[in-house]
């Protein structure tokens, strides 16, 4: 009994031994083909990914469908509220199946 709890503490210090030294951090990136290390550099990295994330370049951008049609849209309501006109009152499904027969 002695063997098993002995081996059984062994086994446990190893396991944590192995947490401890494990660095979750990244240490390096590959960015366009070239390696990044150091905090500094990391950070600058990541930023410059994210930063081309969230702005597209405008040539996507606009030929999105979507996109256009709801610039449109805000268009729409910002010249209706700038010339003094009622907004348009939200619409439900039947309302607009009412319509399209």
């Amino acid at each position: 009994m002695e063997s098993a709890d002995s081996n059984d503490k062994l086994f446990y210090t190893l396991i944590k031994k192995q947490k401890q030294t494990v660095n979750e951090n990244v240490q390096t990136l590959k960015v366009n083909g070239k390696e990044v290390y150091g905090t500094e550099k990391l950070s600058e990295a990541w930023e410059d990914h994210f930063q081309i994330l969230a702005t597209p370049e405008d040539r996507e951008f606009q030929e999105n469908f979507k996109v256009k049609l709801a610039l449109e849209q805000n268009n729409i309501i910002e010249n209706r509220i700038k010339n003094g006109q009622e907004t348009l009152e939200n619409t439900d499904n039947y309302e607009v199946q009412k319509a399209i027969e």
